[in-house]
């Protein structure tokens, strides 16, 4: 594998994130690159909830053959966008915000890199504000 940025795929406890880490990982396959797989976790969590997420982060790990990285945090995005800046990825997957999350916003507002969302049949990719042209009226 070719020491370049990895692909980062932003993941929560949950089985269905599977789809994330599968699209993330064919995209760093087609590319020759690592693949970052990462959670952000509560640092403070009521112990049976704490070990059901582990679980199945543990599941998710053993079922796509990857590692996942936990960041323990009460800052999710500020958590992320720090370890994205560390990572330098060339392209953040997570998975479909709702409607009252700004969360995926933020993000590309933080970093300059295309970040695709995953829904069940769906990739919406929002392009790096590097690529986005400005209109300039004289």
């Amino acid at each position: 594998m070719k020491k370049t940025n990895p692909v980062m795929a932003c993941i929560t406890a949950q089985e269905s994130c599977e789809r994330i880490i599968v699209k993330a990982k064919e995209l760093a396959n087609h590319l020759n690159t690592a693949l970052e797989v990462v959670s952000v976790q509560p640092k403070r969590m009521e112990a049976t909830k704490r070990a059901r997420e582990m679980k199945c982060l543990e599941y998710l790990s053993k079922k796509t053959d990857c590692a996942i990285t936990v960041i323990y945090s009460e800052h999710p995005l500020d958590s992320l966008a720090t370890h994205a800046a560390s990572m330098d990825p060339v392209h953040i997957f997570t998975g479909q915000q709702s409607n009252e999350s700004a969360f995926v916003g933020k993000l590309s507002v933080l970093c300059d890199t295309p970040i695709s969302m995953i829904t069940s049949e769906t990739v919406f990719t929002i392009p790096p504000r590097s690529s986005v042209a400005t209109l300039r009226i004289v």
